[in-house]
């Protein structure tokens, strides 16, 4: 088989997706695998990739099911370096003939729960005693990249805007209680600088004031998300009509704000939900086009609306706590989450350009870089090859792929909305806009060399 190659996508269909060709999974399913779209069906998410879930399909196969694995499985130069010989560090990194991440798009119509992701210890804790729930030992850092305006919570607000939240929402504090609101407000003040320059609170030193600071953080979530079913059914109905009085809807109110996140998710998710409260201690953040967030492991988050383009670890471990109708771990997430807070400015990544046409966001974990290249009409943008395989997605527009190997040899293939290809590594990829229009292009990649070599780009 070549070493650039057309696959076909898993799609999945959750009650949270955008119905019919609405969404933009949808979308890219049908132009690009000729998937029969249901307008009543909701298409959250396309996986591409070798998880076991969904793997995809290699259709230029003889046998149009065979799944990525299985080529990688019987042609395992497709992995690594055709001029390389060592097999074992091979087995290391792509165990069983697994990609080490998953790649996905995502349409959300409905938020997702309130949830984080172990790490690597925790997983393999979790998978040996609750394989039923926990299907694997890998972590799942990840990252999004919007596709369109895209709303997102991401990580614990700074103490004090978590404070200035309570203010508005009196029936949040109800849940918390005075005393722990309290202990929350004195650990978000009080700094004063000693005389070798050093900050203190209250007489402790600086790592003594982030433990102080994310212990009052962890008693606040701990509370609420353990309170008693009932009690948080009644605040939650109180907040409504208190909110809902006069004539206001959820429209009233500008959208991200704590009002109007609190009435939308309460409409989404009736009945008694706590996640609707948590998500207030929530940072709110609205990604533009080609902005993106990087959520590591035993970070809170949930996405609220729209389209991303998302890569994580190959896993599909989630812990959740609030926003859905599954089962709510809340003992484990209470426990596992980092409690670090931060402000939503700190949680959005713009990414690097590495050339006029082309962006990467390279997060802090070896299993995935992202690439993303905008061509308009006429252009061409070259990357160069990496050490190990990529996933390409178009998202916009037609484009010509062409690459060249180690052995001068070139492969041209057409690309148009839809179209995912798997590309082997060390292979040197030039992209070309047809003329028509503006062509969006994204590649994820492993490269065991730590990154692009951006100079030769």
């Amino acid at each position: 088989m070549d070493r650039l190659f057309p696959l076909h996508g898993e799609v999945m269909c959750y009650d949270w997706g955008v119905k019919g060709t609405h969404s933009m999974v949808a979308r890219l399913a049908q132009q690009g695998s000729n998937v029969d779209v249901d307008p009543e069906r909701p298409y959250a998410e396309l996986w591409m990739g070798t998880h076991v879930t969904a793997p995809s399909k290699c259709p230029s196969h003889p046998t149009p099911t065979t799944t990525l694995r299985d080529v990688l499985r019987n042609q395992p130069s497709l992995l690594s370096n055709p001029t390389s010989s060592n097999s074992n560090t091979q087995a290391e990194e792509f165990p069983d003939f697994h990609l080490p991440f998953l790649f996905k798009v995502l349409s959300i119509g409905n938020a997702l729960s309130i949830q984080a992701h172990p790490d690597k210890e925790l997983a393999r804790r979790l998978h040996a005693t609750r394989p039923d729930l926990y299907r694997d030992d890998n972590h799942k850092p990840e990252m999004a990249v919007a596709l369109s305006e895209f709303e997102a919570l991401c990580g614990f607000k700074p103490l004090a805007e978590i404070a200035d939240t309570v203010e508005k929402v009196p029936e949040l504090g109800d849940l918390i209680g005075t005393r722990v609101m309290e202990r929350l407000r004195r650990a978000s003040g009080g700094h004063l600088a000693t005389d070798d320059g050093s900050k203190m609170l209250n007489g402790h030193r600086p790592n003594e004031v982030e433990n102080h600071q994310r212990e009052a953080l962890r008693t606040v979530f701990a509370t609420l998300m353990q309170c008693a079913p009932a009690t948080v059914s009644e605040r939650l109905s109180a907040c409504v009509t208190r909110l809902t009085g006069e004539g206001k809807n959820v429209e009233s109110y500008p959208r991200g704000t704590p009002e109007e996140l609190f009435l939308r998710l309460d409409r989404q998710f009736p009945g008694g939900d706590v996640g609707c409260f948590g998500a207030l201690l929530l940072n709110y953040v609205r990604l533009q086009p080609g902005e993106a967030l990087f959520l590591g492991a035993n970070e809170p988050h949930a996405y609220l609306s729209g389209d991303c383009i998302e890569c994580m670890a190959s896993s599909d471990n989630v812990v959740r706590a609030g926003l859905t109708p599954k089962l709510k771990d809340v003992p484990v997430l209470v426990q596992m989450l980092t409690y670090n807070a931060h402000a939503a400015s700190e949680q959005i990544l713009a990414g690097t350009p590495i050339s006029a046409k082309t962006t990467l966001y390279a997060p802090p974990i070896p299993e995935f870089s992202v690439l993303r290249t905008e061509l308009d009409p006429g252009d061409h943008d070259v990357n160069p090859g990496v050490s190990g395989p990529s996933i390409i997605l178009v998202t916009e527009g037609d484009v010509e792929l062409s690459y060249l190997c180690e052995d001068s040899t070139t492969t041209v293939v057409e690309g148009k909305l839809g179209s995912i290809f798997y590309l082997a590594p060390e292979a040197t990829l030039e992209l070309r806009c047809k003329p028509t229009s503006r062509t969006i292009v994204y590649r994820a990649f492993y490269d065991s060399r730590g990154g692009l070599e951006t100079s030769k780009i």
